[in-house]
């Protein structure tokens, strides 16, 4: 009820704001005619408040963000650039790098963490690096249903995540990987909180994936769109983790 009153206020002084200022005017003229100075004081001070309201109207207009349309990148290879060079200028700027994956075979996703885990050793980066992947289980009893390719993806990925958790234990790089056994909906990469590139799973025809649409880049505390992307991402990756099996390693 009060928030309707105000809002009714603000629309009524926003109606009579220009015919407000112009009787103050006049007041103001009149009264300096026939020497009503206290009727004029009223009426600049009224003239005042108006110049003032229209003064924060164009504050609010010069400092509200031009929040940029989220970028997509419509094929693996421009993403994992892009994913790149975001990590690698974490790492120029930051002592730990957080990459938060939500997959679901890790055919791709794997694919392009190793190669960039491999590249962080051979050069010797000083920074650590912690890895959180939560991924379909290959125990999941729909994958005949939902997208045969997975079920023989999953078991080769976990066995690839888990043979370079073996190897490479102690290189400042610290992998935790879960596994789930639900649908997957949301799929995606979270650099350090704030970059997120994140693909949907859909249907086509008969099959489940992430397909054509593969990833949109969304930033935290830009647009507030994107924090409520990466608020839901947040929000899946928790839930995933949380319920999700820890597998050895």
């Amino acid at each position: 009820m009060k928030l309707k009153l105000i809002i009714a206020i603000k629309r009524f002084y926003l109606a009579i704001q220009k015919p407000l200022a112009f009787v103050c005017i006049l007041i103001a003229v009149l009264a300096n005619v026939f020497g009503l100075t206290a009727l004029q004081r009223g009426a600049i001070l009224g003239i005042g408040f108006v110049i003032l309201q229209i003064l924060f109207d164009i504050h609010s207009e010069l400092v509200q963000p031009q929040w940029a349309k989220p970028k997509v990148y419509n094929n693996y290879s421009k993403a994992f650039i892009e994913m790149e060079r975001i990590i690698d200028d974490q790492v120029k700027r930051k002592k730990t790098i957080s990459l938060k994956w939500l997959g679901t075979c890790m055919d791709v996703g794997w694919l392009f963490l190793s190669q960039y885990l491999k590249k962080a050793i051979s050069e010797e980066l000083d920074v650590s690096i912690d890895i959180e992947i939560i991924m379909l289980s290959p125990d999941w009893s729909e994958f005949d249903k939902v997208n045969p390719f997975w079920k023989t993806e999953t078991k080769s990925k976990i066995e690839s995540i888990q043979d370079f958790i073996n190897q490479h234990s102690g290189n400042k790089i610290n992998i935790k990987l879960f596994t789930y056994k639900q649908m997957p909906y949301y799929t995606g990469l979270l650099i350090n909180n704030k970059y997120l590139f994140l693909g949907l799973c859909e249907w086509d025809k008969d099959k489940y994936g992430v397909l054509d649409n593969v990833y949109t880049l969304y930033l935290r505390d830009s647009d507030p769109e994107d924090q409520k992307f990466i608020n839901q991402y947040d929000s899946w990756f928790s839930f995933y983790s949380g319920t999700a099996i820890k597998t050895d390693n």
